[in-house]
This record gives C-alpha cells, structure tokens and sequence, in this order.
C-alpha cells in the first residue's frame, strides 16, 4: 500500500464515519476492499468533487 492509497482510504473513513460520503466514495471503499482481500494493488482514483 502507498502512502496515496493509505490517505485515500483514511479520508474514505472519515467521510463514512461523519456520514458525508457520495456513492463516488462508497465505490472507492469498495474497491480498496476488493483490493485488501484479493491482494491486488488499489490504483489511484480521482474522486474529488
């Protein structure tokens, strides 16, 4: 995992955790998810909106 990858998805949390995530986030959680368990890498997404 990069250091991109770790900020994303600690910013995904965040947005989860304060209930401000859009369905472009959901998405992104459910990738990194896929990725973590698969062992795949997760790659870069621009969701910024």
């Amino acid at each position: 995992m990069t250091v991109a990858d770790y900020l994303i998805g600690t910013s995904a949390l965040a947005r989860v955790l304060l209930r401000q995530n859009t369905a472009a986030w959901d998405d992104r959680i459910g990738v990194e998810t896929i990725a973590r368990t698969t062992g795949q890498p997760v790659r870069m997404i621009d969701l910024r909106q």
